[in-house]
């Protein structure tokens, strides 16, 4: 089963896109699965500059192989890392599953994450035009992005990101080396300059993530 990237119209004018949902983990009674998730929330200036980069990225991944998956995760973290110093707030997990439970896992957790958003404007390679929204020049506004990858072998993942040197560390080990990925869903908001994500709506849509210690971007 595949679900391609997409982009959807946030609840409170948030434009979101998000990357392919794909299921392919390795059932055996004698092997761990595992779901990862990182999700960062950036403030500051650069925010139209990553949101053209992700947009670029979901039009070209190959998403189609899990060598493609764990390239275009790679690809995000590697963007993200480079972005580290605007970071906000940020939130790290690893989950453990037997083989059988962790494909619903991922997908639960996708859904929750792509429900927070309505209106669905891109497809990997398929675009749609996104609706009119108002360009409020006061303030930047925060870009959230969260990379959720689902592995069939569970691995060593230090999910405590408490400052931005943890966070750099977790984007690093998000993907293992030479580890192609069973699942992918790459979700950013909003998605067009015109919009703008508010401290409010940050917090309302996005209650689970926590202040990185030393300093908050602005």
């Amino acid at each position: 089963m595949a679900t391609p990237f997409r982009r959807a119209l946030a609840v409170g004018a948030a434009v979101a896109a998000s990357g392919m949902l794909a299921f392919g983990f390795y059932r055996t009674r004698k092997q761990r699965a595992q779901v990862r998730r990182i999700t960062v929330a950036f403030a500051g200036s650069e925010r139209p500059a990553r949101q053209r980069a992700l947009d670029d990225l979901a039009g070209r991944a190959d998403m189609s192989a899990p060598d493609g998956r764990a390239d275009a995760a790679r690809a995000v973290c590697a963007l993200l890392r480079e972005s580290v110093n605007g970071a906000y707030t940020a939130l790290a997990t690893r989950e453990d599953f037997a083989p059988d439970d962790a494909p619903p896992r991922f997908d639960a957790l996708a859904s929750d994450l792509r429900r927070r958003y309505d209106v669905e404007t891109r497809r990997n390679r398929e675009t749609a035009p996104a609706p009119a929204l108002p360009r409020d020049a006061r303030e930047p506004g925060y870009l959230v992005v969260t990379v959720l990858v689902g592995l069939d072998e569970a691995r060593p993942f230090d999910d405590r990101v408490y400052d931005r040197a943890a966070l750099r560390a977790a984007l690093d080990a998000l993907v293992p080396t030479r580890c192609g990925l069973a699942a992918l869903e790459v979700i950013w908001s909003p998605s067009v300059d015109e919009d703008r994500m508010a401290a409010d709506a940050l917090a309302a849509h996005y209650p689970e993530l926590v202040p990185l210690r030393d300093g908050s971007a602005r």
